[in-house]
């Protein structure tokens, strides 16, 4: 795969809908960063600034 893209943000998302309904706000949140800057790092030309904004949001 050469131009590898991902949505940080539906990625994360999609990742905090298909985990277990057991976990606290806490661990969902940071469930959901976790899985953002996973995306991001696998992502070969990311959007870079808009994608630091979002990251600075989560922060």
């Amino acid at each position: 795969m050469t131009n590898v893209h991902i949505s940080p943000e539906q990625f994360a998302l999609a990742v905090v809908s298909s985990s277990s309904s057991a976990l606290s706000i806490s661990e969902k949140f940071d469930l959901y960063t976790n899985a953002y800057k996973f995306a991001l790092s696998k992502n070969k030309n990311p959007k870079k600034d808009e994608a630091t904004e979002n990251l600075k949001e989560l922060n």
